[in-house]
């Protein structure tokens, strides 16, 4: 599933970023299926990100609730640097 976002960057983030580079979100990222919808949120200094997301493989230690956020730091699920 692909989808957009558009957001403004620092260059020195712009120059981090390369195409199939995999980055790690913790939180909520607002973003849109439809290209036309993320693109209303640039301007001159912004650039459009197509995030390409997997199906994440089912994990038996994910608890999902009603909010729609799984406890990454309860379950062990976050990188080593995440953890408390």
């Amino acid at each position: 599933m692909v989808t957009y976002r558009g957001a403004k960057l620092r260059s020195s983030d712009v120059k981090a970023l390369q195409i199939g580079s995999y980055i790690e979100l913790l939180g909520f990222t607002s973003s849109s299926l439809k290209k036309s919808e993320a693109e209303k949120f640039m301007d001159n200094d912004s650039y459009l990100i197509e995030i390409q997301v997997e199906k994440a493989a089912e994990n038996e230690n994910e608890q999902l609730y009603d909010h729609g956020f799984v406890e990454i730091n309860r379950y062990g699920l976050a990188s080593e640097s995440f953890q408390n």
